[in-house]
């Protein structure tokens, strides 16, 4: 393992760690980004199947038939 400053520094100068953390950052914001989608469109389920359950309207305040409330919430 050569630690010699000036060949990391032209490692990360031609982009090999900086394209790899790039990509990095890419994909975890994209997973980030569905699981909370996800999140929310089960919460939104969740939601109306208790309120079938239990006789009631549910949440209908935001959106159509309450569909944009898992964004308010």
């Amino acid at each position: 393992m050569n630690l010699d400053p000036i060949q990391i520094w032209n490692e990360v100068r031609g982009g090999g760690v900086l394209l790899g953390l790039l990509g990095i950052f890419i994909v975890g914001g994209a997973l980030i980004n569905l699981i909370a989608v996800y999140a929310g469109l089960s919460t939104l389920i969740e939601r109306k199947v208790a309120a079938h359950m239990q006789a009631r309207v549910g949440p209908y305040r935001v959106g159509p038939h309450g569909f944009l409330q898992w964004l308010a919430d």
